[in-house]
């Protein structure tokens, strides 16, 4: 009776498969409860993986609007070093500039206690990766006038781009764990937090001496450039990577000075110089001011990594892949698929090193296309089951799930349990079982897998721009095992039951 009962179901989910087989991509499948496994009408099967270690030749690009990484790793045993440098200009607001009104004067031999005071770079804090109890040393130079591509403002940059600087206008080494305090400046008249602050001494005073009154390089935005390309933030030594946004309005150039405020009567105050997001332009469509140019040049420099059957090594871009193929799937029957998954475990190095420099937060799988040339397309079904999206891109549907990936339901994202040392690891799970069940009902190519933890998404085929992910750029590494690792291999796991 019992057995009967279980044929009815079968017979019952075999009519529903076959009638919504042609719109896999918009049911439920594998996400609903997985029936258990007895081995009488449901099995599960573990299939072998086979993984490649590589490496990319990275072409990621950072837009103004992204968190930059500043800093320096040195010494990470299983990564290497990592160095990370920003450039950027900083603009006034409007052409033709003037410090305090138009027309006044802040010429001390003219007005007695007018002048310049100081000028302080000023960067957002956003967050930090690494070792904090190392403090952090930067330089700040004059990026160089000569830069024809540099000014090509309206082009995002590679990670492997910076212009030449030369001139050296500031330095501070600082403790990463104090930028989230107050800091207090103006004789403890005003105050800032999540910012760090650089006083830039090369520029004193011909950044002041500037005014529209007295020089021309405030009457346009490139003569201004002729004076200050921009600036350049490369950092000298240590253990961590801090994230600033280029964008926030705590991020800016301030120019301190004493002005007239009418009569004799002078006030100390500043100007703020900015990253300049857009083209500003007045009523009659004239350009007051063009956006500023942004690079983040990130270079690793890592050791041999083995070929990736036993251990992957696992780095957020701009970083390291794996290639992975499940030979079993291209012989796969047709049967109704509960779940299918990829999952795979982190192999311990070190505690204390494993803490500081934690694993991606996200790992994502795409397909390694079957054309002649190399290249790479969304899973399908799985990113997001709710949404139709297709990544042959040709049926009118975007390629790419609007709204982005249904974590919840396709994984990737860092799950923690003890392993048989008694050792707490980050493990991983990626749910394939649309992918899986089109492959077994349609005969569907068993693609290769592209394992990798991306601060971006793109494909180039359909469209340059890329898509954010949700890890941090350069935050973020791991060593898993691979398909062929002789205790804890990388494996996939198939629930399923066999058709009447």
């Amino acid at each position: 009776m019992i057995r009967t009962s279980g044929n009815l179901l079968l017979l019952a989910l075999a009519i529903l498969f076959f009638f919504g087989c042609t719109k896999l991509d918009t049911t439920t499948l594998g996400s609903d409860l997985i029936p258990e496994v007895d081995n009488i009408n449901t099995f599960a099967d573990t299939l072998d993986i086979t993984s490649v270690q590589g490496l990319f030749n990275d072409t990621t690009k950072v837009n103004r609007m992204s968190q930059h990484v500043l800093g320096q790793i040195s010494g990470d045993p299983l990564f290497g070093d990592t160095k990370a440098d920003i450039y950027v200009q900083f603009k006034p607001p409007f052409f033709p500039y003037y410090y305090g009104q138009p027309r006044d004067t802040i010429n001390p031999s003219l007005v007695p206690g007018t002048g310049f005071d100081s000028v302080v770079l000023c960067l957002s804090y956003k967050g930090f990766w690494g070792d904090s109890t190392v403090p952090i040393s930067v330089d700040v130079l004059k990026i160089d006038n000569n830069q024809p591509i540099w000014d090509s403002v309206y082009q995002d940059k590679q990670i492997s781009y910076f212009p030449s600087a030369t001139t050296l206008v500031g330095s501070k080494t600082f403790d990463v764990r104090a930028l989230s305090g107050i800091v207090r400046y103006y004789n403890g008249k005003d105050s800032a937090s999540n910012q760090l602050r650089i006083r830039l001494t090369g520029l004193e005073p011909s950044l002041f001496q500037l005014d529209t009154l007295t020089n021309n390089s405030f009457r346009t935005d490139s003569l201004f450039r002729l004076y200050l390309n921009g600036l350049a933030l490369r950092t000298r030594s240590g253990r961590g990577l801090v994230y600033f946004s280029l964008s926030d309005e705590n991020t800016k150039v301030e120019v301190h000075y004493r002005k007239r405020n009418g009569g004799s009567i002078i006030d100390t105050t500043f100007s703020n110089l900015r990253m300049i997001a857009g083209t500003t332009v007045d009523t009659s469509g004239k350009v007051l001011n063009y956006p500023s140019a942004t690079a983040n040049n990130i270079v690793r420099n890592r050791p041999a990594l083995p070929s990736g059957s036993q251990e992957i090594f696992m780095q957020t871009q701009p970083g390291t892949y794996a290639d992975i193929f499940v030979d079993s799937l291209s012989h796969f029957s047709n049967r109704i698929i509960h779940r299918a998954s990829i999952q795979m475990e982190q192999l311990p190095y070190e505690s204390l090193t494993d803490s500081l420099f934690s694993a991606p937060p996200l790992l994502y799988m795409d397909l390694k296309d079957t054309t002649t040339e190399p290249r790479w397309k969304p899973v399908y079904f799985d990113l997001n089951p709710n949404v139709r999206y297709d990544p042959d891109y040709k049926s009118g549907l975007p390629y790419y799930p609007t709204g982005g990936v249904d974590f919840n339901y396709f994984g990737g994202y860092t799950r923690y349990r003890t392993n048989p040392l008694g050792q707490r690891v980050v493990y991983y799970d990626f749910n394939l079982t649309k992918h899986v069940q089109q492959i077994a009902a349609k005969g569907t190519p068993n693609y290769h897998f592209r394992l990798y933890a991306p601060y971006s998404v793109g494909y180039p085929q359909y469209y340059q721009s890329s898509l954010t992910y949700g890890n941090r750029m350069a935050a973020g590494r791991i060593r898993l095992a691979g398909g062929n690792h002789p205790s804890r291999p990388m494996k996939m796991v198939v629930i399923y039951s066999k058709l009447p």
